[in-house]
């Protein structure tokens, strides 16, 4: 891996390396690196048929795959898929028994479990991500399923009151997974740098359709796995 190091206007570079699940991966400069800044990276990955590959490009290709596969879903299916994932979420609700469970509102087409909390909001604490300042972890507010709503950043609803609390669960939906538990997710990185920024460790549950798995996702540095994957099958 390529890591550039900057001191004021001096440039330096550390060579460093890592092994994944099906290859190597590295970060290059991209051309123009000097003068957009170091926040400029091209993250590349050698794959074990040795071709290298632009991580972040192929990252894009796949979400884009897996949001149209998504649409192209029927109602009466994505339904069906909910309360299977539902059901499964009710079994590991049981066995951790969650002080605050944090939640997620669903957007492009994510399985929607709004029905599930609210069937539940007298025995489970509920909350919900809110993203607070670009490139900054997320704040997690208090939420009763069924109570008044505020647009958020992209017009994603939050709580209508900032009551921040650490949830003790944290649900995070995904658009796809591997195998090694790493998640797909919409590209933002916000909720890699919450967990980077918890000085616990949360149980942490991927949820997303069974069609989203895939060998590897290439994880890089900041990615963290979920402890647990659930779909509509398994």
């Amino acid at each position: 891996m390529q890591r550039t190091c900057w001191h004021g206007s001096v440039r330096t570079r550390l060579d460093l390396h890592r092994v994944i699940a099906h290859g190597t991966y590295h970060w290059r400069l991209c051309p123009g690196m000097a003068q957009h800044g170091p926040d400029v990276v091209m993250r590349i990955a050698t794959t074990t048929e040795n071709r290298l590959m632009n991580v972040d490009a192929w990252r894009r290709g796949k979400r884009a795959e897996l949001y149209a596969a998504r649409r192209a879903m029927t109602p009466e299916l994505r339904r069906e898929t909910a309360q299977l994932i539902a059901d499964r979420l009710d079994d590991h609700c049981a066995s951790f028994q969650p002080r605050c469970l944090g939640f997620f509102w669903p957007i492009r087409h994510e399985p929607n479990l709004l029905a599930w909390a609210l069937a539940r909001v007298q025995s489970l604490q509920f909350c919900l991500p809110v993203v607070v300042g670009r490139n900054q972890p997320l704040e997690y507010w208090s939420w009763r399923p069924g109570e008044a709503m505020q647009s958020g950043i992209w017009g994603i609803p939050i709580p209508s009151r900032r009551r921040v609390v650490e949830p003790d669960m944290m649900i995070a939906p995904l658009v796809g997974f591997d195998r090694a538990s790493y998640r797909l997710g919409n590209g933002g990185g916000y909720f890699d740098r919450t967990l980077a920024a918890r000085k616990d460790h949360p149980i942490v549950v991927g949820v997303g359709f069974a069609a989203g798995e895939m060998p590897t996702i290439y994880p890089m540095p900041h990615d963290i796995p979920m402890d647990l994957i659930v779909t509509e099958k398994s």
